[in-house]
């Protein structure tokens, strides 16, 4: 139910843990998402999705979700 099809997302938040930095989308509302994660797709994403925007693309499989 948490899949995402990427695109240009809004950073709402920037929270600094232990374990890195992570981001709030606000296309995400208050799920967290590692910076690293993201700059790794970065060109990636950019290519696949240009400039259209981010959004949620739920999959309600039961056996893709706990």
């Amino acid at each position: 139910m948490d899949d995402f099809q990427g695109g240009v997302c809004k950073v709402s938040a920037v929270l600094e843990k232990p374990d890195g930095i992570y981001v709030r989308l606000e296309e995400l509302g208050d799920w967290e998402v590692s910076w690293s994660y993201l700059l790794e797709g970065q060109d990636e994403w950019r290519e696949r999705y240009g400039k259209q925007p981010g959004r949620p693309d739920p999959d309600y499989r039961p056996e893709f979700n706990d």
